[in-house]
């Protein structure tokens, strides 16, 4: 069976029981052909607790470089599309879906619930 890579992009890494847990299920439900690239806010530690390669979420080109040799892109579980925690959150997590989208990559949206959008997005 052919191997290959998935990058999963999620609030991993920083702390946060349910995000963890979220991750540890989608690695557990991930078939046996695909490897998984977490990005993380903490990648030794995810790499260490989840035996997976990862690279840190918001250094540039070690993202791409994940991104280049992967085929799929999973947005993982939680509430990634929402401003409360920062109004930065949207336009990552939105632009790095989009990025893979154009790099060609397959793209999944699991488990993902959207808001609250607090703020205007034009004007």
């Amino acid at each position: 069976m052919k191997q290959v890579k998935a990058v999963l992009c999620g609030y991993y890494g920083k702390g946060n029981g349910g995000d963890e847990a979220l991750l540890a299920s989608l690695l557990q439900m991930l078939p046996k052909s695909v490897k998984p690239i977490v990005l993380s806010g903490n990648p030794t530690q995810t790499r260490q607790r989840y035996g997976v390669e990862s690279c840190d979420r918001m250094s540039t080109l070690p993202v791409l470089k994940a991104m280049r040799l992967s085929e799929l892109f999973i947005w993982g579980g939680g509430s990634l599309i929402q401003d409360v925690t920062s109004a930065a959150s949207p336009l990552y997590y939105c632009g790095l879906m989009g990025l893979a989208q154009r790099m060609g990559l397959k793209t999944i949206a699991w488990a993902q619930g959207v808001g609250p959008i607090k703020r205007r997005l034009i004007g």
